[in-house]
């Protein structure tokens, strides 16, 4: 990526962004967002995002899904080390299915992007799709 962030989104301002409450939370959060600077957001901030809109919020994966990748798909906002389109293939793989877990898939995304990787993990569920996996060396 050849442009710099202008700043780093956190949970909270998400949280506010994709829920429209409070208002002026709400508002303040659009206002950064939707600006035409670019904005970054850490994997971290995505999963924890995810976490607490499906436990706190009781949303469903399908609608968290669809509301963060809307979010990453902004031509403004880019998520850290990891390629866009990954980035919402693997929000995409969490949507229909409690199968595979949103930081798996962030994980997935980010070694996809590093390039060839071995993902070290005993979970026989994790995506493995243009990855190797392995369990010891």
């Amino acid at each position: 990526m050849s442009e710099f962030a202008t700043g780093w989104l956190d949970t909270n301002m998400i949280l506010r962004y994709l829920l429209g409450e409070p208002q002026d939370q709400a508002q303040a959060a659009a206002s950064i967002i939707e600006q035409s600077s670019l904005v970054a957001i850490s994997p971290v901030i995505l999963a924890e995002s995810f976490f607490v809109l499906f436990t706190v919020y009781r949303r469903s994966r399908a609608d968290i899904v669809d509301s963060l990748a809307g979010l990453v798909n902004r031509e403004n906002v880019q998520v850290s080390h990891i390629e866009k389109a990954l980035v919402i293939d693997a929000l995409y793989m969490c949507r229909d299915s409690g199968r595979v877990k949103v930081a798996d898939a962030l994980l997935w995304a980010e070694a996809r992007t590093a390039g060839p990787a071995t993902i070290y993990t005993f979970d026989r569920r994790f995506p493995d799709q243009g990855v190797t996996l392995s369990e010891a060396l």
